[in-house]
């Protein structure tokens, strides 16, 4: 199991290194190739937005969105080198973030990928986690160091807006 997942009507998603899950009135449903998703797919985030959709970053950078009992497949540009999610953040804005190893941050709005990733100013391509402090700003971590940064502010997304907020001592 990489990753757990409570949405909004309290289901649990469970996300690995080969299947989808979802634990609903105490029975585990699997998700695969009937149900429109990918056999054997390492799943590296799961998120919902406020409209209810659940989004599933794969560690084949594909972004999947399960809406009204169905999939759906986005790819990444075929230019990029491939994607690993490791974290994914629905905004206030109906854009999805989300955080790579090796390819910075993402955000998926209107049906197109926008990377931000260290010639844009981040301190670091890959990222592990990815948080939304309540202001509008996403807070970032990474395994190169102990700092947390913050990196975007919804209102202006193109921008960024990096700066270390914390240095935690390594131990």
């Amino acid at each position: 199991i990489r990753v757990f997942f409570e949405d909004s009507q309290n289901r649990l998603w469970i996300g690995g290194l080969g299947a989808l899950h979802c634990y609903v009135s105490g029975k585990l449903k699997h998700f695969g190739v009937a149900d429109g998703f990918p056999a054997s797919v390492a799943i590296g985030a799961i998120a919902e937005d406020a409209s209810g959709a659940i989004w599933i970053g794969t560690g084949t950078g594909d972004l999947w969105r399960y809406q009204n009992n169905q999939f759906t497949c986005f790819h990444t540009p075929a230019e990029w080198s491939s994607c690993r999610f490791a974290a994914l953040q629905a905004d206030a804005n109906g854009g999805c973030w989300a955080v790579t190893l090796g390819n910075g941050l993402l955000r998926f709005q209107n049906g197109r990928f926008t990377s931000f990733r260290t010639q844009e100013g981040l301190p670091y391509d890959n990222i592990t986690q990815l948080l939304d402090d309540g202001n509008g700003n996403l807070l970032q971590s990474s395994y190169a160091d102990s700092t947390l940064n913050a990196s975007y502010h919804y209102d202006d997304p193109d921008s960024v807006v990096s700066c270390g907020l914390a240095n935690f001592p390594a131990n």
